[in-house]
């Protein structure tokens, strides 16, 4: 379950296991109406969300991946949004060998359904500051936040060769990496 090395390896070949790490994070959460008559700074809007379980799994640390793909196209629809349009994704990305290729097939079969424009980028605030446990899904929430906000993709500590089996570029999905070859490579942008 956990890494050797304490590190997240999220979607890496190195990747075994979860890096643990400690952190808090708060978000308020407002309806839009009330933020702007308030003046208050809207940093983004949430559209949609959605909650579901796994059902029944081999483990509590085995994910779904048809439960995981089931939960994004009803968050989706409800959003009136299409999958083939979106840019960037903030993944779970635990680093876990079946975490990710859960994960990997989930947004594959949902976000590369109909041919993209352009790849979708995965990203992981775990490969920064580890697995939060509860406060883990706020801090990829802030993450997302800033991704809109500044419109670059930060890239992915740890990353450097795919897991094998993820099958990325059939299902057209990059992660963004620090290094490759020793060249630093440019920030992809949301434009």
């Amino acid at each position: 379950m956990l890494n050797s090395e304490g590190k997240c390896f999220a979607f890496d070949s190195r990747g075994a296991g979860y890096g643990r790490g400690e952190g808090v994070a708060t978000v308020v959460v407002k309806r839009l109406k009330d933020a702007l008559q308030d003046r208050d700074t809207v940093h983004a809007v949430i559209r949609n969300s959605g909650a579901n379980q796994d059902g029944k799994t081999l483990g509590v640390t085995l994910p779904n991946a048809d439960a995981q793909e089931a939960l994004i196209r009803s968050v989706y629809a409800g959003a009136r949004l299409k999958p083939n349009e979106t840019l960037y994704v903030e993944a779970h990305g635990t680093g876990t060998e079946v975490g990710d290729r859960a994960e990997v097939q989930a947004l594959g079969n949902v976000f590369s359904e109909k041919p993209r424009a352009r790849n979708l980028y995965v990203g992981s605030v775990k490969t920064n500051i580890g697995h939060l446990e509860a406060a883990s899904g706020l801090a990829g929430l802030i993450k997302a936040v800033l991704v809109l906000k500044k419109q670059q993709i930060p890239p992915n500590l740890n990353y450097i060769k795919p897991k094998p089996g993820l099958r990325l570029d059939e299902r057209q999905i990059s992660v963004s990496a620090i290094y490759r070859s020793g060249i630093r490579p440019k920030i992809p942008t949301l434009n």
